[in-house]
């Protein structure tokens, strides 16, 4: 509330508006005695730059009518507008906002204010009806009645994700060119309120309330004990960036698909055949004198090797 006397002082003076830079208009000092506004978080209001300003007071049969406007890009369309019957008290008191931004998320008004009246009889008097007074650059509105919420507060979050590397199906014996992609996966938009972040498998969400910090990070094992669906079973321990995603396709022409979320072949699938032979696995047997060995080195690899201890001596 403001101080006793304050509204009074204010009806022999300018305030609420910049002291004028040029010759007065024709606005009285008493007639508006206070206001102020909120510029929105949309609003695309700079205080260096932008201001809001009176652009019109005019009488209609009922009542008078007062219209502000503001520079700021966003919200430069838009009026804010306060109505007083002719027979007002003095100091009467009114809030008007505008329609929230034509953007996702936006619930808040574009910009919002409030006007204290003074005296009215002289206006009233003055004007006729369908008359107005119009200002461009007299009646600007003093900056420290103005508030930002530019870039003052998150409004809400969206989750996404990049897209999956995918490996490339082969398509007669060469790897085909997918096309690249960084177009974000959308999972959830305007999520607000009371957040609550959930870790998922092997990840360890931390808060700390004396720093105003959370952090999210890898924990290997956690959140894996309990796992009723398999999720983390599925498709080689990958999980789904999204609800419907799938397994790529990694033959065209039968089209099988990956047991990777990522694509490509299990280790099981990589070779298909030897001599014509195929089947989900082949057992190489060393014949006489032959050993079939791992390679001590060289994952996935074997060694055939001669044993002699094996040969007799008729071969």
């Amino acid at each position: 509330m403001p101080r006793a006397g304050f509204y009074n002082d204010n009806e022999y003076r300018r305030y609420p508006f910049t002291p004028a830079a040029v010759n007065a208009d024709a606005l009285p000092d008493d007639l508006i005695v206070d206001c102020g506004f909120i510029m929105g978080l949309d609003s695309g209001f700079d205080a260096a730059v932008h201001t809001v300003y009176l652009h019109q007071v005019r009488k209609t049969s009922t009542q008078i009518e007062f219209e502000f406007r503001t520079t700021a890009p966003n919200a430069a369309d838009t009026s804010l507008v306060f109505t007083r019957p002719f027979d007002a008290e003095e100091w009467a008191t009114e809030f008007a906002d505008a329609v929230p931004a034509d953007t996702e998320c936006a619930e808040e008004p574009l910009w919002e204010g409030f006007m204290v009246s003074g005296v009215m009889a002289p206006t009233v008097a003055a004007l006729s009806v369908g008359g107005s007074l119009t200002f461009t650059a007299t009646r600007i509105v003093e900056p420290a009645r103005v508030q930002s919420l530019v870039k003052s507060y998150l409004r809400s979050v969206n989750i996404g994700n990049y897209p999956r590397i995918i490996a490339p199906p082969c398509i007669d014996g060469e790897p085909a060119i997918l096309p690249v992609s960084n177009e974000i996966i959308v999972n959830a938009t305007c999520i607000k309120g009371n957040i609550r972040f959930k870790p998922g498998f092997n990840c360890a969400i931390n808060q700390y309330d004396y720093a105003n910090r959370i952090t999210i990070g890898a924990q290997r094992g956690a959140n894996t004990e309990n796992d009723p669906n398999g999720e983390l079973c599925q498709y080689g321990s990958e999980i789904k960036l999204y609800n419907d995603e799938q397994p790529p396709i990694i033959n065209v022409e039968t089209g099988a698909r990956s047991k990777f979320l990522s694509g490509g072949p299990a280790c099981d699938e990589v070779i298909t055949g030897i001599n014509g032979l195929g089947a989900p696995d082949v057992k190489i047997v060393g014949g006489a004198g032959i050993q079939v060995l791992p390679d001590p080195v060289n994952a996935h690899t074997i060694q055939l090797k001669i044993a002699g201890n094996l040969l007799t001596d008729n071969c």
